[in-house]
């Protein structure tokens, strides 16, 4: 189990956690009521494979449905604004964590491929200590 990360790191860290699951939602959600709000309703396929209802939209009046179709375009192009920043804000912290800070978040998060180091439980994080000042010889 990982150390608790202490102040705003940790913040932070839970917060785009929290918005990376907000956006795998709020994003294919929009999608699908923008798709659904155009009438009328053309088929639309998860994957290009699964085909997925159209939300029943076409009942509403046009009003309603140029109204959920303005406020699901705007929340899709805020949510892939907000991912596409996160992203590398998520990959810089990771490589952060790897070369400055010197630990093992990132073997984490990587595949686990077994080497002379790996043991059975996985990477764990393990924060190195600085290393000693060097000694002066007497003499």
């Amino acid at each position: 189990m990982l150390p608790i990360i202490q102040g705003w790191r940790s913040t932070l860290a839970y917060s785009v956690e929290a918005a990376f699951y907000a956006l795998f939602v709020l994003i294919p959600l929009s999608g699908w009521v923008l798709w659904s709000a155009i009438q009328p309703a053309r088929p639309l396929f998860l994957a290009g494979l699964i085909p997925v209802p159209a939300m029943p939209f076409q009942d509403l009046t046009p009003e309603w449905q140029y109204w959920l179709l303005d406020h699901a375009e705007e929340v899709h192009v805020i949510g892939i604004v907000a991912l596409s920043l996160l992203v590398p804000l998520h990959a810089a912290a990771a490589i952060k964590h790897h070369f400055w800070d010197r630990d093992d978040v990132l073997e984490g998060i990587l595949p686990e491929v077994p080497d002379a180091r790996s043991h059975p439980s996985g990477a764990r994080y393990t924060p190195q200590a600085a290393p000693a000042p060097p000694q002066k010889a007497d003499g």
